[in-house]
């Protein structure tokens, strides 16, 4: 599990003013000393958060790493790459992504459990309205 910088706490809510399917949010991120805002895709069926190839150009980032992966599509092998994710104000540390594809789709980052498990997560559809709700760290039981 990763580390949230100085123990604070955030929490985010959009109100995308229609029906989605895609829980889209901008966040920074700190990658080799390079402060960039980033189109993020919360994405539950992810176990790993993952960075666009794209990206990892852009900053010249370097991998620290090689791991397999299994995919809907495939088993693969990718590069690991480090950075910070920065929500409001709320840092987490050290955060290992996977290069992916996800750029040809217009996003940058795919934020998976490893980030979303680390808080509470909620989605309201009422009134053919999304909205969407992120918490770090997890706070409360929160139960319907």
């Amino acid at each position: 599990m990763y580390k949230i910088k100085n123990n604070k706490e955030t929490s985010v809510e959009i109100n995308y003013g229609t029906l989605v399917d895609k829980y889209l949010i901008d966040i920074d991120i700190m990658a080799s000393k390079v402060s960039k805002q980033v189109k993020a895709l919360i994405d539950t069926g992810a176990n790993c958060s993952c960075i666009s190839r794209d990206l990892v150009k852009a900053l010249n980032m370097a991998p620290m790493d090689i791991v397999t992966i299994s995919t809907p599509s495939s088993i693969t092998q990718v590069n690991v790459y480090v950075i910070n994710i920065i929500i409001n104000d709320v840092t987490i540390e050290d955060v290992r992504v996977c290069d992916s594809n996800i750029g040809s789709q217009g996003l940058d980052l795919l934020l998976g459990t490893d980030i979303i498990g680390m808080g509470d997560l909620m989605v309201s559809n009422y009134n053919n309205m999304t909205i969407m709700s992120l918490r770090l760290p997890t706070k409360a039981d929160l139960r319907f």
